[in-house]
């Protein structure tokens, strides 16, 4: 884990993920219904990033058959399953992306263009 999460009212950092949390594949701001799965608190790093690479296949196997697709510049693991230590009222439509908390910035870069390099698709990933 890299970075801690600030919570958005109290603005300290005492976001935490739940001991379950479903998480959404987003990918230049596309997602697919079939783009989610869950990630357990005390499952290990490996089983993650297979359930992470399964997902991206997935994703990448609809993408690559595309006309227009562009590079793929934007990765986000999205998740509304979070709440602050601190009990803060969070706002409904709160998300969080995982990028940077449940895997670094670096490794998430890896794994994309390991990927997207099966399916012949440009990376160039930034993030904010």
């Amino acid at each position: 884990m890299e970075e801690s999460n600030y919570c958005p009212v109290c603005f300290n950092l005492t976001l935490e993920i739940h001991e379950k949390a479903v998480v959404t594949v987003v990918v230049n701001k596309l997602k697919r219904d079939n783009g989610t799965f869950i990630v357990k608190a005390d499952e290990e790093h490996k089983l993650f990033i297979q359930a992470l690479e399964r997902k991206l296949k997935e994703f990448f196997t609809w993408y690559s058959q595309l006309k227009n697709r562009t590079s793929v510049e934007e990765v986000q693991l999205i998740t509304s399953s979070a709440s602050c230590r601190s009990k803060c009222k969070l706002p409904i439509d709160n998300k969080v992306n995982l990028v940077g908390i449940l895997i670094g910035k670096k490794e998430m870069v890896e794994v994309v263009k390991k990927i997207a390099s099966t399916f012949n698709i440009d990376t160039n990933i930034r993030f904010n």
